[in-house]
């Protein structure tokens, strides 16, 4: 019903005023008003055809692909029009992914649309992606084959197009157009051999002036001058002013040393032209005429180089002076800090103790007046105060915008004064016009980004007392530029190498705590809580069905859903209290320290409702977990004995229907869609059976039943059968392989099985045959019944 909804606010949206009443649409068939749709349609008036077609999927058959094909056709044809395409691309989607979702998943005309609407708004590679959906489906479908042409010309991928090209032609496609666009590709990509032979065969289409003028290039560039001469000219007799057939005459001209006649054309009509290839003949020509200018200006132009290779000397020679004291100053820097690193508190100590003895010591009367922060690798936006002077006051903690940070590339590893910094609008925004202000109160004028690999590693700040001291610093800094570059990027390395050894603990794609970690932080809060007679909670989540996702999307999707869920897991965690780690494979986890069941159990319904609301680009799939929730002592007393007890309990979510939270012990307290998918086991056979996405529950069938009942000729058929190994199939081929429901509805109580069909303007030979069909394939009797 949401569709029907969208097709009246776009109706409403698009057409001013109603062409025709639904109430003149009753009581026909729906061939009779597709028919007269079309009929619509092919007389433009569009208000009536989009009102017929949504009568159609509203109160006749929402499968019916045709209508969704018609109401696009409209859409498209009236965007020009429209003051909002955005919308109008938004519905086109919803139809295309309608009947790729609902009525058939390998519909070709379904993917053109969405190709049509990802190209009309320039995402060519998402466009791409579903036109080759689209011809895998239907390898000859011409408006996919076409639109992907121009896509792969818009992108000037000319090998692509002419593949495309060439199975258009094999479709026996040709016209006078399609004929130039294909010569013009061979042409363009240089494949002359398959251009001639293309232009000998279908020369009778290649009779206008666009082609004269690709006939005449193929040629100039077979060398073939005298031809393509012959044919510019016919081009020029139908636009003599067309500068670029003037140019190509040109060109041609000059090949054949006709230096005369294409300068003539350059004065008269590239006076002022900009185009690289005419200046340059023009200057060859004009070089060619004048021999001795040319003689005295290479005699220049030896001496010049001659000059140059002096200066080059004197410039390497001191370049490579200030390259030896650059490794020394470097050298000394691995001595004195690299080296003696071993944590990033002691790092970065040793960094201003370099900087005040080796290049500030310069300043003079300077005391160490630096604050050096470091960023956080977990939180990207945040960067953590680790050593400061006490001259000045600074915050322990900045707060900064990350998506800003690619900009600081251009002064990555510089020292850049902050005055000339505070008028730029992108850094105001990336390190705030708060923090800008305290510093320049503080004094602190002068910053070092520290980056490598294109990651900010830590901000290195310089304080100046006074002007005099300002101004000494300017020089100092200007003086050692290049020695503080390689430092600094030393700097950002070491800092790197100090996260791998601290990183001991983290697991490298999630960022949360390894499993070696959780073992030991484990052992410690029950070394807590046994003294203390406090409550650990211990849950354990596992991503369902995240092998057949991987599958499906690739593993560098499936990393995102594991960072996505981590992160809903950090959020959960309160601060250096909680203890978030991976546990192995997509076995996510958190320990909670001085936290009950029930309160867990809220903690993990809350981790569960997070996670399936995130959602990922081009994945439609909804991202479920099954969680298990242990704590000490009610569950175990040891470590083994708590994980364990976790890990039936997410076993027992996953084996009983999935995205779910199971308290250790207990029967299921939680199951996300209960009253949707209802969950059947035999005893005697692991038997597990949901109720399919499009099928209704059997509440929905008779509110839909309700809502058609009247205005149609129909029957029901009712089948009564137990849940068995063979339901599934039965469900599924009656749905999709005999094509006989209008609508579907099921309802399942404890081994039972209750399915109704409902049928719609079928003759009793029809619905006849149909119960003997189902009869004798299923072994099961169908009812017929004419009313719920």
């Amino acid at each position: 019903m949401r569709i029907v909804i969208f097709f009246i606010l776009l109706f409403i949206t698009i057409f001013a005023s109603w062409a025709i009443s639904p109430q003149d649409l009753e009581g026909k068939s729906e061939n009779e008003l597709y028919n007269m749709a079309v009929d619509y349609y092919n007389k433009f008036d569009d208000k009536s055809a989009y009102i017929v077609c949504a009568y159609i999927i509203k109160n006749v058959n929402p499968r019916n692909r045709y209508a969704f094909y018609l109401l696009s056709e409209i859409l498209i044809r009236n965007i020009t029009s429209s003051s909002d395409k955005q919308k109008i691309y938004n519905e086109i989607l919803k139809y295309a992914d309608y009947v790729i979702n609902n009525i058939d998943y390998y519909d070709a005309r379904a993917y053109y649309y969405k190709g049509w609407v990802y190209f009309s708004m320039g995402d060519y590679a998402s466009s791409e992606v579903n036109l080759k959906k689209s011809l895998q489906n239907d390898p000859y479908f011409l408006p996919s084959l076409r639109l992907l042409l121009d896509l792969y010309i818009n992108k000037k991928n000319f090998d692509d197009a002419l593949d495309v090209a060439k199975k258009i032609l094999d479709r026996g496609y040709i016209n006078k157009d399609f004929a130039y666009l294909i010569f013009r590709l061979y042409v363009e990509s240089d494949k002359l051999d398959e251009a001639k032979k293309f232009a000998d065969k279908y020369q009778s289409f290649l009779n206008d002036d666009k082609s004269f003028y690709l006939l005449s290039l193929l040629n100039y560039k077979l060398g073939n001058y005298n031809v393509a001469l012959d044919f510019i000219e016919k081009a020029l007799s139908s636009f003599p002013d067309n500068l670029d057939y003037l140019k190509l005459k040109v060109k041609i001209l000059y090949s054949q040393k006709r230096y005369k006649e294409a300068y003539d054309i350059i004065k008269q009509r590239f006076a002022d032209t900009k185009d690289d290839e005419i200046l340059i003949i023009k200057k060859e020509i004009e070089a060619s005429n004048f021999r001795n200018i040319f003689f005295i200006v290479l005699g220049f132009v030896i001496i010049m180089v001659i000059g140059v290779f002096i200066l080059f000397y004197i410039k390497e020679k001191k370049i490579k002076e200030e390259k030896i004291s650059i490794q020394n100053i470097k050298k000394k820097y691995q001595e004195t800090v690299s080296v003696k690193a071993e944590n990033l508190d002691i790092l970065v100590s040793l960094i201003q103790e370099f900087f005040n003895e080796n290049i500030l010591s310069e300043v003079r009367n300077f005391t160490s007046f630096m604050a050096i922060y470091v960023s956080d690798p977990r939180k990207d936006n945040v960067m953590y105060l680790y050593v400061s002077s006490r001259l000045f006051e600074v915050p322990d903690v900045l707060y900064i915008f990350p998506k800003y940070s690619a900009w600081l590339s251009e002064y990555a590893n510089t020292p850049v004064h902050l005055m000339e910094l505070q008028n730029n609008n992108i850094f105001y925004e990336w390190f705030g016009g708060k923090n800008i202000t305290m510093f320049k109160k503080q004094r602190l004028l002068f910053l070092i980004p520290c980056m490598s690999r294109g990651l900010l590693q830590c901000v290195i700040f310089i304080g100046a007392k006074n002007e005099e001291e300002e101004q000494s610093i300017i020089q100092v800094l200007r003086k050692y530029k290049e020695v503080i570059g390689e430092v600094a990027e030393e700097i950002a390395n070491d800092v790197i190498s100090v996260r791998f050894k601290e990183a001991a603990i983290l697991d490298e794609l999630t960022r949360l705590y390894n499993r070696r970690f959780m073992y030991q932080k484990m052992e410690e809060e029950i070394g807590k809580a046994s003294k203390t007679n406090q409550k650990i909670s211990f849950i354990l989540c596992d991503i369902d069905n995240f092998k057949k996702f991987n599958d499906t999307y690739g593993h560098q999707v499936g990393d995102e859903v594991l960072r996505a869920v981590a992160r809903v897991f950090k959020g959960v965690a309160r601060e250096f209290f909680d203890w978030p780690f991976r546990y192995g494979g997509e076995e996510i986890g958190i320990i909670l320290p001085n936290t009950p069941t029930d309160k867990a159990f809220e903690i993990a319904e809350r981790v569960r409702t997070e996670v399936s609301s995130q959602r990922f680009e081009n994945v439609p799939t909804i991202i479920t977990i099954s969680l298990g929730l242990a704590t000490y002592p009610d569950h175990g007393k040891s470590i083994d004995e708590i994980i364990k007890a976790a890990d039936e309990a997410l076993y027992y979510s996953k084996r009983t229907g999935k995205n779910k939270t199971t308290i250790a012990g207990v029967k299921v307290l939680s199951e996300a869609n209960e009253n949707k998918n209802e969950v059947v086991k035999e005893t005697s056979k692991s038997i597990d059976f949901k109720i399919p996405s499009f099928v209704y529950s059997l509440e929905q069938f008779e509110e839909y039943y309700a809502s058609v009942r009247s205005n149609y000729k129909h029957k029901i058929l009712t089948i009564e059968t137990t849940v068995n190994e063979s339901l599934e199939k039965m469900v599924m081929e009656i749905y999709h392989e005999l094509m006989l429901v209008e609508s579907m509805g099921m309802k399942m109580q404890d081994n039972k099985v209750i399915i109704k069909i409902l049928l719609i303007e079928r003759s009793e030979e029809d619905i006849q045959k149909i119960v003997n069909d189902i009869s004798s394939k299923y072994n099961v009797k169908p009812s017929i019944e004419t009313k719920i």
